[in-house]
């Protein structure tokens, strides 16, 4: 093995977390608690349930991210050549079979107990990737993909069909789009308005926080640490 193969192995780790966007998988996991703590559940609390949504929504999301990166090479390599896929850390293919990959993955999680909800996040991160360099479109998409994951989650939670969900839940998924649309929307004005929005973006857990308002001090503390977590992540593994 050469000096610059054994280089680009001892990068990978970290470059299949670049492509991941890691840095944003906490929000993800607070998009899930939120969604779960504002639907009615009978009985004790599943957490392992809980753990298969919340792991099947990062294994979409992974999918997302890294096709994000397969779809846009082309630009990449003109306005971005430090991505992986450009800088040559990793090959086009390579990374569109990791993302086909999470993307099934994460639907074959969910279908046992969220299975129309995973199918139409999944439709909706293919969308975006196909479209978002090419129609302002693709932003409201996106906005839309951060939505489902409240219907998704709030789903596998009560155990029934989406019209037995609480308005609360409906609303929080509204409240939630519009932060993350409005935030992608100044990202994209380069200008002084754009540059706290990677921060806010971080903090989108404690939008979650106001959209829950826990009564306990045990309720809050998730929503917090998935804050801080954002936040190094983001210092450490830059998502973009």
């Amino acid at each position: 093995m050469g000096a610059l193969d054994w280089e680009m192995n001892r990068e990978l780790p970290r470059t299949l977390l670049i492509l991941g966007r890691v840095s944003n998988l906490p929000t993800v996991w607070s998009n899930c608690l939120a969604a779960w703590m504002l639907t009615p559940r009978s009985g004790v609390t599943a957490w392992p349930l809980f753990s298969l949504v919340a792991g099947g929504v990062t294994a979409l999301y992974l999918g997302g991210m890294y096709l994000n990166d397969a779809f846009d090479v082309a630009f990449d390599t003109l306005h971005r050549p430090e991505r992986p896929i450009p800088s040559r850390k990793i090959s086009r293919r390579a990374v569109a079979i990791w993302g086909g990959a999470w993307l099934a993955a994460g639907v074959l999680l969910l279908v046992p107990v969220s299975g129309a909800w995973a199918g139409a996040l999944a439709g909706a991160i293919l969308l975006y990737n196909a479209i978002h360099k090419h129609t302002p479109l693709g932003l409201p998409v996106m906005a839309g993909c951060r939505a489902l994951i409240y219907p998704l989650a709030g789903v596998a939670a009560a155990g029934a069909a989406w019209p037995m969900l609480p308005g609360r839940l409906w609303a929080a998924a509204g409240c939630m789009a519009l932060w993350v649309l409005v935030l992608s929307i100044l990202a994209r004005t380069n200008s002084r308005y754009s540059a706290p929005v990677p921060n806010l973006l971080a903090a989108i857990p404690l939008v979650d926080l106001l959209l829950v308002f826990p009564h306990s001090l045990l309720d809050t503390l998730p929503f917090l640490g998935f804050t801080a977590l954002a936040l190094y992540l983001r210092r450490s593994i830059p998502p973009t």
